[in-house]
């Protein structure tokens, strides 16, 4: 195995990932301790995970997506964006595009200036009002699954010192099942704005943005409101995300919009991985 290849970073909302091109060059091996190496800050080149590329029959290309612990992942909103403008950058594909994930094929789209819009996952396995009981109060919450499984629980503020303790806790809450959720914090705002904040499981902790988790935030506002405007959101990089959505069972048009920003692209080496204690 050669230990030097070339990958980009790149970030959707402040969710940031290692991008491998797997159809125009051999991918590197992958396990998921070598995955968790190359994602850590400090140490490597650090993300919130690794996205590849590779060849596919059934869309323009398909998408692998490993979250910061090694562990695969079905579907990311933020990687979605990113993947779809690496796989145009790259010469993969035109403007408009098809992806292939483990949440199935989406249509994706580059917009102006980076921005990309892909379709989102169809919503499944509602279930509203969830009361979860933590040491120090009961958190009510919606639990939806957009590619992946999420709560949403509605704060007044966002600032609290125990949300990220709060958000830990309800991740792997047993009420959950053994998959556990992401757990998206919201506040709505006077001019329909809505914030957010999110604790990631398989990166344990809170990411600058989640896109699925906004998808999940902007599908529990419009239950509450009704509606078909675009729900814009406010995510914790300051970045926005707009959710646009047809009303319907299946929301066949459900769409995340938001940047996907190339950062650099280089090379890592034997140093990347080097020197990991245990």
């Amino acid at each position: 195995m050669n230990s030097l290849f070339s990958f980009w970073k790149m970030a959707g909302g402040g969710n940031d990932f290692i991008m491998l091109d797997g159809v125009s060059q051999n991918l590197p091996e992958l396990g998921p301790e070598r995955i968790r190496r190359l994602c850590s800050r400090g140490m490597s080149i650090g993300a919130d995970g690794l996205i590849a590329l590779v060849p596919t029959d059934r869309a323009s290309v398909r998408m692998l997506h490993w979250n910061a612990d090694g562990g695969a992942n079905d579907f990311c909103g933020n990687g979605a964006r990113c993947a779809a403008r690496l796989a145009c950058e790259a010469g993969l594909c035109g403007a408009a595009l098809t992806l292939e994930t483990g949440a199935g094929v989406l249509k994706a789209e580059i917009l102006e200036r980076g921005t990309v819009r892909v379709q989102m996952p169809a919503p499944r396995d509602l279930a509203r009002g969830l009361r979860l009981p933590l040491p120090h109060r009961e958190v009510e919450a919606d639990f939806v699954r957009i590619g992946v499984p999420h709560i949403v629980t509605e704060v007044v503020d966002l600032g609290s010192a125990g949300l990220l303790s709060e958000g830990a806790a309800l991740r792997r809450h047993p009420a959950l099942g053994p998959e556990g959720a992401n757990v998206n914090f919201v506040r709505r705002l006077a001019d329909g704005t809505v914030e957010i904040r999110t604790y990631e499981r398989g990166v344990e902790g809170e990411t600058l943005s989640c896109g699925s988790g906004a998808a999940a935030a902007a599908f529990w506002l419009r239950l509450r409101t009704g509606g078909e405007e675009p729900v814009v959101l406010r995510t914790r990089s300051g970045i926005i995300l707009t959710i646009r959505m047809r009303r319907g069972e299946f929301l066949e048009d459900f769409w995340l919009e938001g940047d996907a920003r190339i950062i650099y692209k280089g090379a890592a080496t034997d140093e990347a991985e080097r020197g990991f204690p245990g």
